[in-house]
């Protein structure tokens, strides 16, 4: 009987635990006598990150670079860097004495109700991560796409980046895995998203090293959307033993009894292993039917320890996708399969999920649920009484009526989300979309009359798509601002294993390319089109979508961008000026910091090069760090006669730049020194009517000082 670990990696979001590990420990012990444990080490680590300590040594980090940097001239790259360290030493103090009340904050179903303070604590917890990569740009962490180094596309660099010693997730796994953990016959490490693709590499080279007994599998969607690349990179094979492609559960069993059977693993469909300096693919495993898996077991995972204010499990109720968008890649990463689950066992896994967690709030996590399946899981959940909140993604069919959705809220059901994007009839047949905008219209309508929050994803640059037709996309959710509760816009994407790949004349796409030559791992293509926007014209028009007024505020009502939160809108928002953090926010005192260097044009090379890098990831073909390296060929930045301050206003998250002699001069007049004290001093000298105006030149030289800018 062999063991088995399975681990989620960094670095993805945080609001509940993955499905993968839960669903395959299930499998594993329903179907075997191997015994199987799961640890969620992304939790673990973004938990590292997120406390005071951690920000507190980061600021020290930061200044201590910052004061290395600020008196010489600088390359593009180390303008940047002194950038991100002076973000990171004027904010940060503030940062760590308000981390403890924002992770209270989105862990409390009053707060996340309350859009003021959600704004605040996800911005504190988006500096603090920041703040985590001081000492090694160009990387930045967050929770939607992190950004490193060694790309996830890049097996070459991904190889230099595992061989350094100051990989630092090596680090970081010696602190967050204690000395009796992972231990097992077989460490299965599960693989979902991109920013998770290094980290877990790294993990399976500190395995090696650490647990040099452990055979080390890597499955999940990403490697099983470049199954077909594995093979060219070898030594992937010297960290991973094989990788599960396509699902995984019948491969992951047929594994283990193959360590007590000694059964040839070519008779084991779905593993990509290395045998006698070769590397072999086996065939496509046969699916589970549905009906056949065991409910997800979530055991051994610190629940309440999620960023949610109660625990979120996810589930699925079907597998693969009903419908057949000119887009989307599902059916190459499922194989063209598409199963639902009987809905009495969907009933059965609610009803265990409450038993043994306690859980009211579920997320499923289908790629679309069908409006049947829709109806009958609504029903399912009135008719046993349970006290759910529960969410989906579904498609806006026709048939989906008003009473469909209030059925569905009256099961516990607080937010759809659905793949809206567009709202121009032609372009939503070129997308093979099977809707009209009259029923997007009508639904959008109908979820608000019942109370169901919409959450809608919209797409800008499809193929053939004018920029008339984007426009009306954008029009469309500024007329519906009201009715809309989450709104996100995204850049058309060619990824490969689309249909539009695989019939790119039906769309009038030409010249499909690698996005990057050497990017095995890429997902995205370039390509060019014969009519309607090109690439670097979409993505100026989604720019204008994300600046446009009616996306803020659809914004900075729900106060977030995380569609789980509504599962707790049925709790009251605290009331108005009672946030823990809002009031906290007003009495952290500025910080200034001297600045030896242009201010201005700091600033300048930090947007240049965060839109730079926004162009390269998805436009212009230019690999990341090439686009990092580009920054060393901008002229260098040199330092000036006198010192500026950057003066940090933790209340609006600004920053407001000062010559040196005031910020002494605001200090001087604070007789108390006491954090309100200097806030009241620098409100007068800095806020709009407060009857002292910023000094020009002349009131600055009068008082011993230079304008900064």
């Amino acid at each position: 009987m062999a063991t088995l670990d399975l681990v989620f990696p960094p670095l993805t979001g945080a609001n509940y635990p993955y499905l993968s590990t839960a669903v395959l420990k299930a499998y594993v012990r329903q179907e075997s006598r191997h015994e199987v444990g799961q640890a969620d080490l992304n939790l673990r680590y973004i938990r590292h990150l997120l406390t005071p300590e951690a920000v507190r040594e980061r600021v020290a980090a930061a200044e201590t670079t910052a004061r290395a940097l600020e008196r010489r001239s600088l390359t593009g790259r180390e303008a940047f860097h002194l950038q991100h360290c002076l973000d990171v030493a004027g904010r940060g103090p503030a940062v760590a004495d308000l981390l403890p009340a924002a992770l209270r904050a989105v862990r409390t179903a009053a707060a996340v109700n309350d859009a003021t303070e959600m704004a605040v604590a996800d911005t504190v917890i988006a500096e603090a991560l920041s703040a985590a990569t001081v000492d090694r740009p160009p990387d930045q962490l967050n929770l939607v796409d992190p950004v490193f180094a060694a790309s996830a596309a890049d097996p070459r660099e991904l190889r230099a980046a595992l061989a350094r010693d100051d990989c630092p997730f090596m680090a970081a796994y010696d602190r967050l895995v204690a000395p009796g953990e992972l231990l097992a016959d077989v460490v299965g490490i599960s693989v979902v998203y991109r920013g998770q693709v290094y980290p877990a590499l790294a993990l399976a080279r500190w395995l090696r090293l650490r647990r040099p007994g452990a055979r080390i599998l890597l499955g999940g969607p990403f490697f099983t959307s470049h199954r077909d690349r594995l093979r060219h990179h070898p030594w992937l094979f010297d960290l991973v033993d094989a990788f599960v492609v396509y699902e995984g559960e019948r491969p992951l069993v047929s594994y283990l009894d193959h360590l007590d059977t000694g059964e040839s693993l070519d008779g084991i469909p779905g593993l990509i292993f290395r045998r006698d300096g070769h590397v072999r693919q086996t065939g496509m495993p046969r699916p589970v039917a549905a009906k056949d898996l065991p409910t997800p077991d979530f055991d051994g995972l610190p629940l309440r320890d999620y960023l949610m204010p109660a625990p979120v499990l996810p589930l699925l109720a079907s597998r693969g996708c009903y419908w057949n968008c000119a887009f989307c890649t599902h059916h190459h990463i499922y194989g063209d399969s598409y199963r639902v689950r009987p809905v009495e066992l969907i009933g059965r896994d609610l009803a265990t999920l409450a038993e043994r967690h306690g859980c009211r709030h579920v997320y499923f996590v289908d790629e679309s649920m069908s409006p049947k399946l829709l109806r009958h899981i609504s029903r399912a959940i009135t008719q046993s009484g349970a006290d759910l909140r529960w969410g989906c993604e579904t498609r806006m069919e026709r048939s989906l009526t008003r009473d469909d959705f209030r059925l569905a809220h009256e099961s516990g059901c607080r937010v759809l989300s659905f793949g809206m994007e567009s709202a121009n009839q032609r372009v939503l047949d070129l997308m093979n979309k099977g809707i009209s905008v009259a029923t997007i219209e009508r639904v959008i309508g109908d979820c608000a009359e019942v109370g169901i929050k919409a959450h809608v994803m919209c797409i800008i640059g499809f193929p053939g798509e004018t920029e008339e037709e984007a426009q009306e996309t954008i029009d469309f959710t500024a007329a519906h601002r009201s009715r809309i509760d989450l709104l996100d816009f995204s850049v058309f994407c060619l990824n490969r294993h689309s249909p539009i790949e695989r019939s790119p004349d039906t769309f009038g796409v030409t010249a499909i390319r690698e996005l990057v030559p050497g990017h095995d791992f890429e997902e995205r293509l370039a390509y060019e089109v014969k009519a309607g926007l090109d690439r670097s014209r979409a993505y100026d028009v989604w720019e204008r979508a994300v600046a446009s007024e009616h996306f803020a505020a659809i914004r900075s009502r729900c106060g977030h961008a995380q569609r789980e939160r509504f599962l707790f809108g049925d709790d009251p928002p605290a009331a108005a000026g009672t946030g823990e953090l809002r009031e906290a926010v007003t009495l952290r005192p500025a910080r200034a910091l001297p600045v030896w260097h242009d201010v201005a044009r700091l600033r300048e090379h930090s947007r240049a090069f965060a839109a730079r890098r926004g162009r390269a990831l998805s436009v212009d073909g230019v690999a990341f760090s090439e686009s990092w390296r580009l920054l060393d060929a901008v002229r260098r930045l040199r330092p000036r006669d006198s010192a500026g301050y950057l003066v940090f206003r933790p209340s609006s998250w600004t920053d407001v730049e000062l010559p040196g002699p005031l910020v002494s001069l605001a200090a001087s007049l604070a007789a108390d020194r006491s954090p309100a004290a200097v806030a009241k001093q620098l409100d007068a000298l800095l806020l709009p009517g407060s009857g002292r105006a910023l000094p020009g030149p002349g009131r600055a030289a009068e008082e011993g000082g230079r304008p900064v800018c």
